[in-house]
């Protein structure tokens, strides 16, 4: 993944948390809209959740959630904690869909200069004791997201099934 560059105006909710060339927070995803906020480093593991306040972010914009990402474009690492106010779920430990609207979103922002597939590793779930790794990435041509993919591995938790319904006639 290529580096940043700088944003032509500082992000909207502009704070000591977030990185002074970040693009504004924004909406992205691939079937599941996450509303997006860059921000440095360190600032990550300290996020503390309002679920008032994200609630009030998200209103009206479809989002299911808010990830709070800090990217390392030179070592192609990303560290995020996804908030799912819109779903009920106060942090997931691991969320897919949210690493794709990322590769959307920084494809989308200009921060993806380069045509092609550019790969990160998102490490996630580490602030509520159940780390885990995704590989993802986002594909680009003429500077627009044309693909997305998201992968790794998984510790079961639960199992089920489904019966489907006796059909009617």
């Amino acid at each position: 993944m290529p580096s940043w560059t700088p944003s032509a105006s500082p992000p909207r909710s502009a704070s000591a948390q977030t990185t002074s060339t970040a693009p504004r927070a924004g909406v992205a995803g691939a079937g599941t809209d996450f509303a997006i906020l860059l921000v440095v480093a360190g600032a990550v593991a300290r996020a503390v959740p309002d679920p008032a306040a994200l609630a009030a972010a998200v209103a009206g914009s479809g989002a299911t959630g808010v990830l709070v990402a800090a990217v390392d474009a030179t070592a192609e690492r990303v560290h995020a904690r996804m908030f799912g106010i819109g779903i009920g779920v106060p942090e997931d430990p691991a969320t897919g869909s949210a690493a794709v609207a990322l590769g959307i979103f920084l494809a989308d922002r200009g921060l993806v200069t380069d045509d092609g597939e550019h790969s990160f590793v998102v490490t996630q779930g580490v602030e509520m004791g159940r780390p885990s790794t995704l590989y993802a990435g986002v594909r680009t041509e003429g500077g627009r997201a044309v693909g997305s993919w998201v992968g790794g591995t998984v510790v079961a938790v639960a199992r089920g099934s489904l019966t489907p319904p006796p059909e009617q006639g």
